[in-house]
């Protein structure tokens, strides 16, 4: 069967707005300025890697859990009209600098988990 599946890539500035709007990562984004670029690390599931900074020379690394980054981001795809399935497996990936939201939507493993790729 088939793999079917819906990719949504931010750029590092929709991942900024995404993450102003999360109660849990609000205040650590906004006292680290704007996102440079994003990472994830296989064998560190639990949180997303962020570099910010206000200028070049000062860049700050936080670490963001992974659920506060997947559920800032389907609440920045709802606020911006960006269908997405709702029964899926979901799934996380730096594309570059970038960050993407990957739904699965005719997983082979279980739906709640998320994966990083």
């Amino acid at each position: 069967m088939p793999q079917e599946y819906r990719r949504v890539t931010l750029t590092n500035e929709e991942l900024h707005a995404a993450l102003l709007g999360h109660v849990d990562a609000k205040a650590v984004i906004m006292a680290l300025g704007k996102i440079q670029a994003v990472s994830i690390e296989r064998d560190r599931p639990q949180a997303v890697t962020v570099y910010c900074g206000f200028g070049k020379s000062s860049k700050k690394v936080v670490d963001i859990p992974t659920n506060v980054v997947v559920s800032a981001v389907i609440a920045y795809c709802k606020d911006h009209s960006i269908p997405l399935p709702r029964r899926a497996q979901t799934c996380l990936a730096a594309d570059g600098n970038c960050l993407s939201l990957i739904k699965t939507i005719n997983p082979t493993e279980n739906e709640s988990e998320i994966h990083l790729l």
